[in-house]
């Protein structure tokens, strides 16, 4: 699932070619935007923006599109004329203006309405961790407030802070030594303050990055510390990583068994 910086840079890219122009067309198989084409031929794109892994653009401050991208969705920006490197049938969303196209192909959740039913729609989401004022203070607090009962839950829970996807989750509980089973309930103010500074460091380092790294590093293989690396020896104390479902629903988690004990483990 495409997490907040990729959200981010799609957000940039279809800001840079649809910010300020006129819509001349705008179709797509996703209902709602055929229900509202009519409104927002001749309109100007005013903004473009991501929140947390949700996607938004603002017509004439009016209406809206919001999609989120699920485990398919993507966004892509064409010349007027050029051919599309996926199937016109995935369209959801196409907006044509004299010097572009934007397309979203396979969202699978797709809103279109005014400004205020969007926001409305995103209102529970927590700080966004990609913007300028993201406040982590705020991040933690609603980390103690949350329900989750594992710390792998808390991360992916948007209403803590949103943008945090499965493979961002295991890199920020690998550098935060957590093992991703502990629970929420147990982490101590200062741990809930660091993650939510963690979160924002790595997707910040990230948000213009097509190669997410959160090593340092832009070689191919050397890109991430735990994450799809099981069997392989820790970057940081050489023990072999190892993967299993957690949390609820369940999803693949990687770690480092010495760096991230489980409660009551010794570490070596």
């Amino acid at each position: 699932m495409p997490e907040g910086d990729t959200i981010y840079r799609a957000a940039k890219a279809v800001r840079a070619a649809l910010l300020g122009q006129e819509v001349v067309d705008l179709w797509g198989s996703a209902r709602e935007v055929q229900r509202f084409a009519g409104r927002l031929h001749g309109t100007t794109v005013t903004d473009v923006a991501s929140r947390g892994k949700h996607h938004v653009i603002v017509f004439d401050d009016r209406f809206a599109i919001r999609t989120h991208m699920g485990m398919t969705g993507t966004w892509r920006v064409f010349e007027p004329g050029q051919r599309w490197t996926k199937s016109r049938a995935r369209a959801r969303v196409v907006i044509e203006t004299a010097d572009a196209v934007a397309v979203c192909f396979s969202a699978p959740e797709t809103q279109v309405g005014t400004v205020a039913q969007v926001e409305e729609s995103i209102a529970h989401l927590g700080p966004d961790l990609l913007a300028p004022e993201f406040d982590p203070n705020e991040a933690a607090a609603r980390a103690r407030a949350s329900s989750a009962e594992s710390v792998s839950d808390l991360l992916l829970d948007q209403k803590v802070m949103a943008g945090v996807g499965n493979v961002f989750k295991s890199e920020i509980l690998f550098l935060e030594r957590i093992h991703p089973e502990a629970s929420a309930d147990a982490l101590t103010d200062d741990q809930r303050h660091a993650l939510a500074v963690r979160a924002r460091e790595l997707l910040w380092a990230n948000r213009d990055r097509p190669n997410r790294s959160t090593t340092g590093r832009t070689r191919p293989g050397e890109l991430l510390f735990v994450y799809g690396r099981d069997r392989r020896s820790c970057r940081r104390c050489h023990a072999g990583i190892v993967s299993a479902e957690t949390g609820d629903p369940r999803r693949v988690t990687y770690w480092c068994p010495r760096c991230q004990p489980a409660s009551g483990e010794n570490v070596e």
